[in-house]
């Protein structure tokens, strides 16, 4: 899945967003699509409504991306969500060199968030800290490549061959490419 329908006014939202972190970070009008659709309430009327499209299913549309990259990618986020934000809601400190427990905020998780958790954690400590801020970036934060090129100061094409190297790091770490 590589569209996300977020509402009316998302647009908006992520505008702000933007402004409110790092506005260099962010391309925001490159990932969000307006679009004129029917109302789920009254089918009759025609309502304005804001996509978000991420950055990685746009690469693969242009053929950047090959399947497996994409899986790669769409896993990254997915652990992500389900795993390392179900982890700091549950009270464990991620940043330890294990996963720490605090026994006062500590809330039981499901087996499928620690999966993702261990599953994300495979995949980070393949890659090397600064290919794992570039995905977290890319995949997570949706940020352009030319955007993060500007950033961090570096040229486009160099900030996407370190992309695609990171990526395929994934995929080789998941084993994706079988």
């Amino acid at each position: 899945m590589d569209v996300v329908d977020h509402g009316p006014g998302t647009a908006a939202r992520v505008r702000d967003a933007a402004r409110l972190k790092d506005a260099r970070i962010f391309d925001v009008r490159t990932y969000v699509a307006v679009e004129d659709a029917p109302d789920i309430a009254a089918p009759d009327r025609t309502v304005r409504r804001a996509r978000l499209i991420d950055g990685y299913a746009v690469l693969h549309r242009r053929g950047l991306l090959d399947d497996p990259q994409h899986e790669a990618c769409w896993r990254w986020h997915a652990t992500f969500e389900r795993g390392v934000c179900g982890a700091r809601g549950a009270g464990i400190d991620l940043a330890a060199v294990r996963a720490v427990i605090d026994p006062a905020t500590y809330t039981p998780v499901s087996e499928a968030q620690l999966r993702s958790l261990s599953d994300h954690m495979i995949g980070r400590r393949a890659l090397h800290r600064r290919q794992a801020d570039l995905l977290d970036l890319f995949v997570l934060h949706n940020a352009s490549v030319r955007s993060i090129a500007t950033h961090w100061q570096m040229p486009v094409q160099r900030v996407m061959g370190a992309l695609l190297a990171s990526i395929d790091t994934l995929v080789h770490a998941w084993s994706l490419d079988t």
